[in-house]
């Protein structure tokens, strides 16, 4: 596909996706599910691990590395709405990047509530043509509605 084939379905998502919102999504975070991220991604710090030395911290409890607000977006995310063109020519789809803006740590026992919304839709070329990017913004906030992260997930079609 080349970029002005992409032009008129970008023109279409950007007017009929971006604004879009998930119903939130809310799930009770675990010390083990924290420990299992944790151990997942070579983390070492008991902060994440040991329910004794994290009671003597600061935060006073396990909290969780700060990636692992990536793990709470797929539930949100997958409800936005899926309106506009059909994208069937652009049968690939990669996941890019989770960029996380956070503002305090996830704690064992938060309530994380997720809103994902639709931020941007764009379009850039490549080695094999024309590509689309669309990036949704997830707002967790927690049981006391306090923003807690901003994921911006991006996704490219080619």
């Amino acid at each position: 596909m080349t970029e002005e084939d992409l032009e008129p379905l970008v023109q279409a998502l950007r007017r009929d996706r971006i604004g879009l919102e998930s119903p939130p999504d809310t799930v009770l975070v675990e010390a083990g599910a924290i420990r299992k991220f944790a151990k997942s991604i070579g983390e070492t710090n008991p902060i994440y691990f040991d329910e004794d030395y994290a009671r003597k911290s600061r935060f006073g409890r396990i909290i969780a590395p700060p990636t692992f607000p990536s793990c709470l977006i797929f539930s949100a995310m997958s409800q936005i709405p899926r309106v506009g063109p059909n994208l069937e020519a652009l049968s690939r789809v990669l996941h890019t990047d989770d960029i996380v803006e956070s503002h305090r740590p996830i704690m064992a026992g938060d309530r994380i509530t997720s809103t994902a919304r639709c931020a941007d839709v764009f379009q850039r070329t490549g080695k094999q043509g024309a590509m689309l990017f669309e990036a949704i913004d997830i707002t967790q906030t927690d049981q006391a509605n306090d923003r807690v992260a901003v994921v911006r997930m991006i996704t490219v079609r080619f």
